[in-house]
């Protein structure tokens, strides 16, 4: 998934929508949704009747809620939260969280490090010290830090199988919302 084209579609259909607002009869179509992946969701689609807009949203949103069921780092029975229970073993994984698996990498290389699932890792620690009324010590920020830095899982493609490597906290939240909009989008 090229991430960059992607946000440029997305760009280029916002200019296209402010460029030719929604009327009856214009073709175009409004769907807004609340707590879609944790956000509130407007769907516009270009179609020739209500009925083909319809079957566009309701496209959308099934495969929103299939990804999320797969990808969420919030729900415990999706297919993210149960691996990531895991440790030190290959596990057999869908084709879509190999490819946010591997998407992630990638990302996390090419940004040199300024995409990182491990941030999570992070929030805990300034959470945690502001409970206790005070910001985290230089040693408990540089143990945090050593630990995002880590590997978190391995991948092998041939057998599609990710290993789960740490115990440091990983949330995939905005990239995987990316994966599964275009996703949708697609539907």
């Amino acid at each position: 998934m090229n991430f960059t084209r992607f946000f440029q579609a997305v760009l280029a259909a916002a200019l296209v929508l402010a460029a030719r607002p929604s009327h009856a009869g214009s073709g175009w179509y409004d769907f807004a949704h609340e707590n879609v992946i944790g956000t509130s969701l407007d769907l516009h689609f270009q179609a020739a009747s209500p009925e083909l807009a319809a079957k566009a949203e309701t496209a959308a949103l099934a495969e929103i809620d299939r990804l999320a069921a797969i990808l969420s780092g919030y729900d415990e029975r999706s297919e993210f939260s149960r691996w990531f229970l895991t440790r030190d073993q290959p596990v057999p994984v869908s084709a879509d969280l190999f490819a946010v698996l591997a998407l992630y990498d990638a990302w996390r290389v090419s940004s040199r490090g300024a995409l990182e699932a491990a941030t999570e890792a992070a929030a805990q620690l300034w959470r945690a010290a502001a409970q206790r009324g005070r910001a985290p010590t230089e040693a408990e920020l540089a143990a945090t830090v050593e630990a995002m830095r880590g590997t978190h899982w391995r991948l092998d493609p041939v057998a599609r199988t990710a290993t789960h490597l740490t115990s440091v906290p990983l949330r995939l939240n905005s990239f995987t919302k990316g994966y599964i909009l275009d996703r949708a989008a697609n539907a």
